[in-house]
């Protein structure tokens, strides 16, 4: 058994391959466009909730931007020199020199407001 008097935090990696879990925790995006390890299905986490856990922050992600290859694999890109992004306009929408996990959000809020298609 474990006994805490404040909490117990569950440190057992993500979940981004595991869809439905992306589904119902309100993550965006499909598991098959994370660049995330292969092993993050969010098994510890169901884990943790059947034995009775409380969640929080289950939408949250280190929102990284990337790039996929014509090959179809991805890679991290945590710097853009000389590159800008822009959304479906053509207009600029972020400082691509901001932390990365602020980059990805703000990709992640002009895709809420259909500004950017990703590939």
């Amino acid at each position: 058994a474990i006994r805490a008097r404040r909490g117990v935090l569950l440190a057992a990696g993500g979940f981004e391959h595991n869809d439905e879990m992306r589904t119902r925790y309100g993550v965006p995006g499909d598991s098959r466009d994370t660049m995330g390890p292969w092993g993050n299905r969010g098994l510890a986490h169901l884990a943790g909730i059947a034995a009775g856990a409380d969640t929080d922050l289950m939408d949250q992600a280190w929102w990284s931007p990337g790039l996929t290859h014509p090959d179809g694999t991805s890679a991290f890109a945590l710097w853009f020199t000389g590159g800008i992004f822009v959304d479906d306009n053509g207009r600029r929408f972020v400082n691509e020199s901001a932390a990365y996990d602020r980059l990805g959000r703000a990709v992640l809020a002009a895709m809420d407001e259909d500004k950017v298609t990703l590939p």
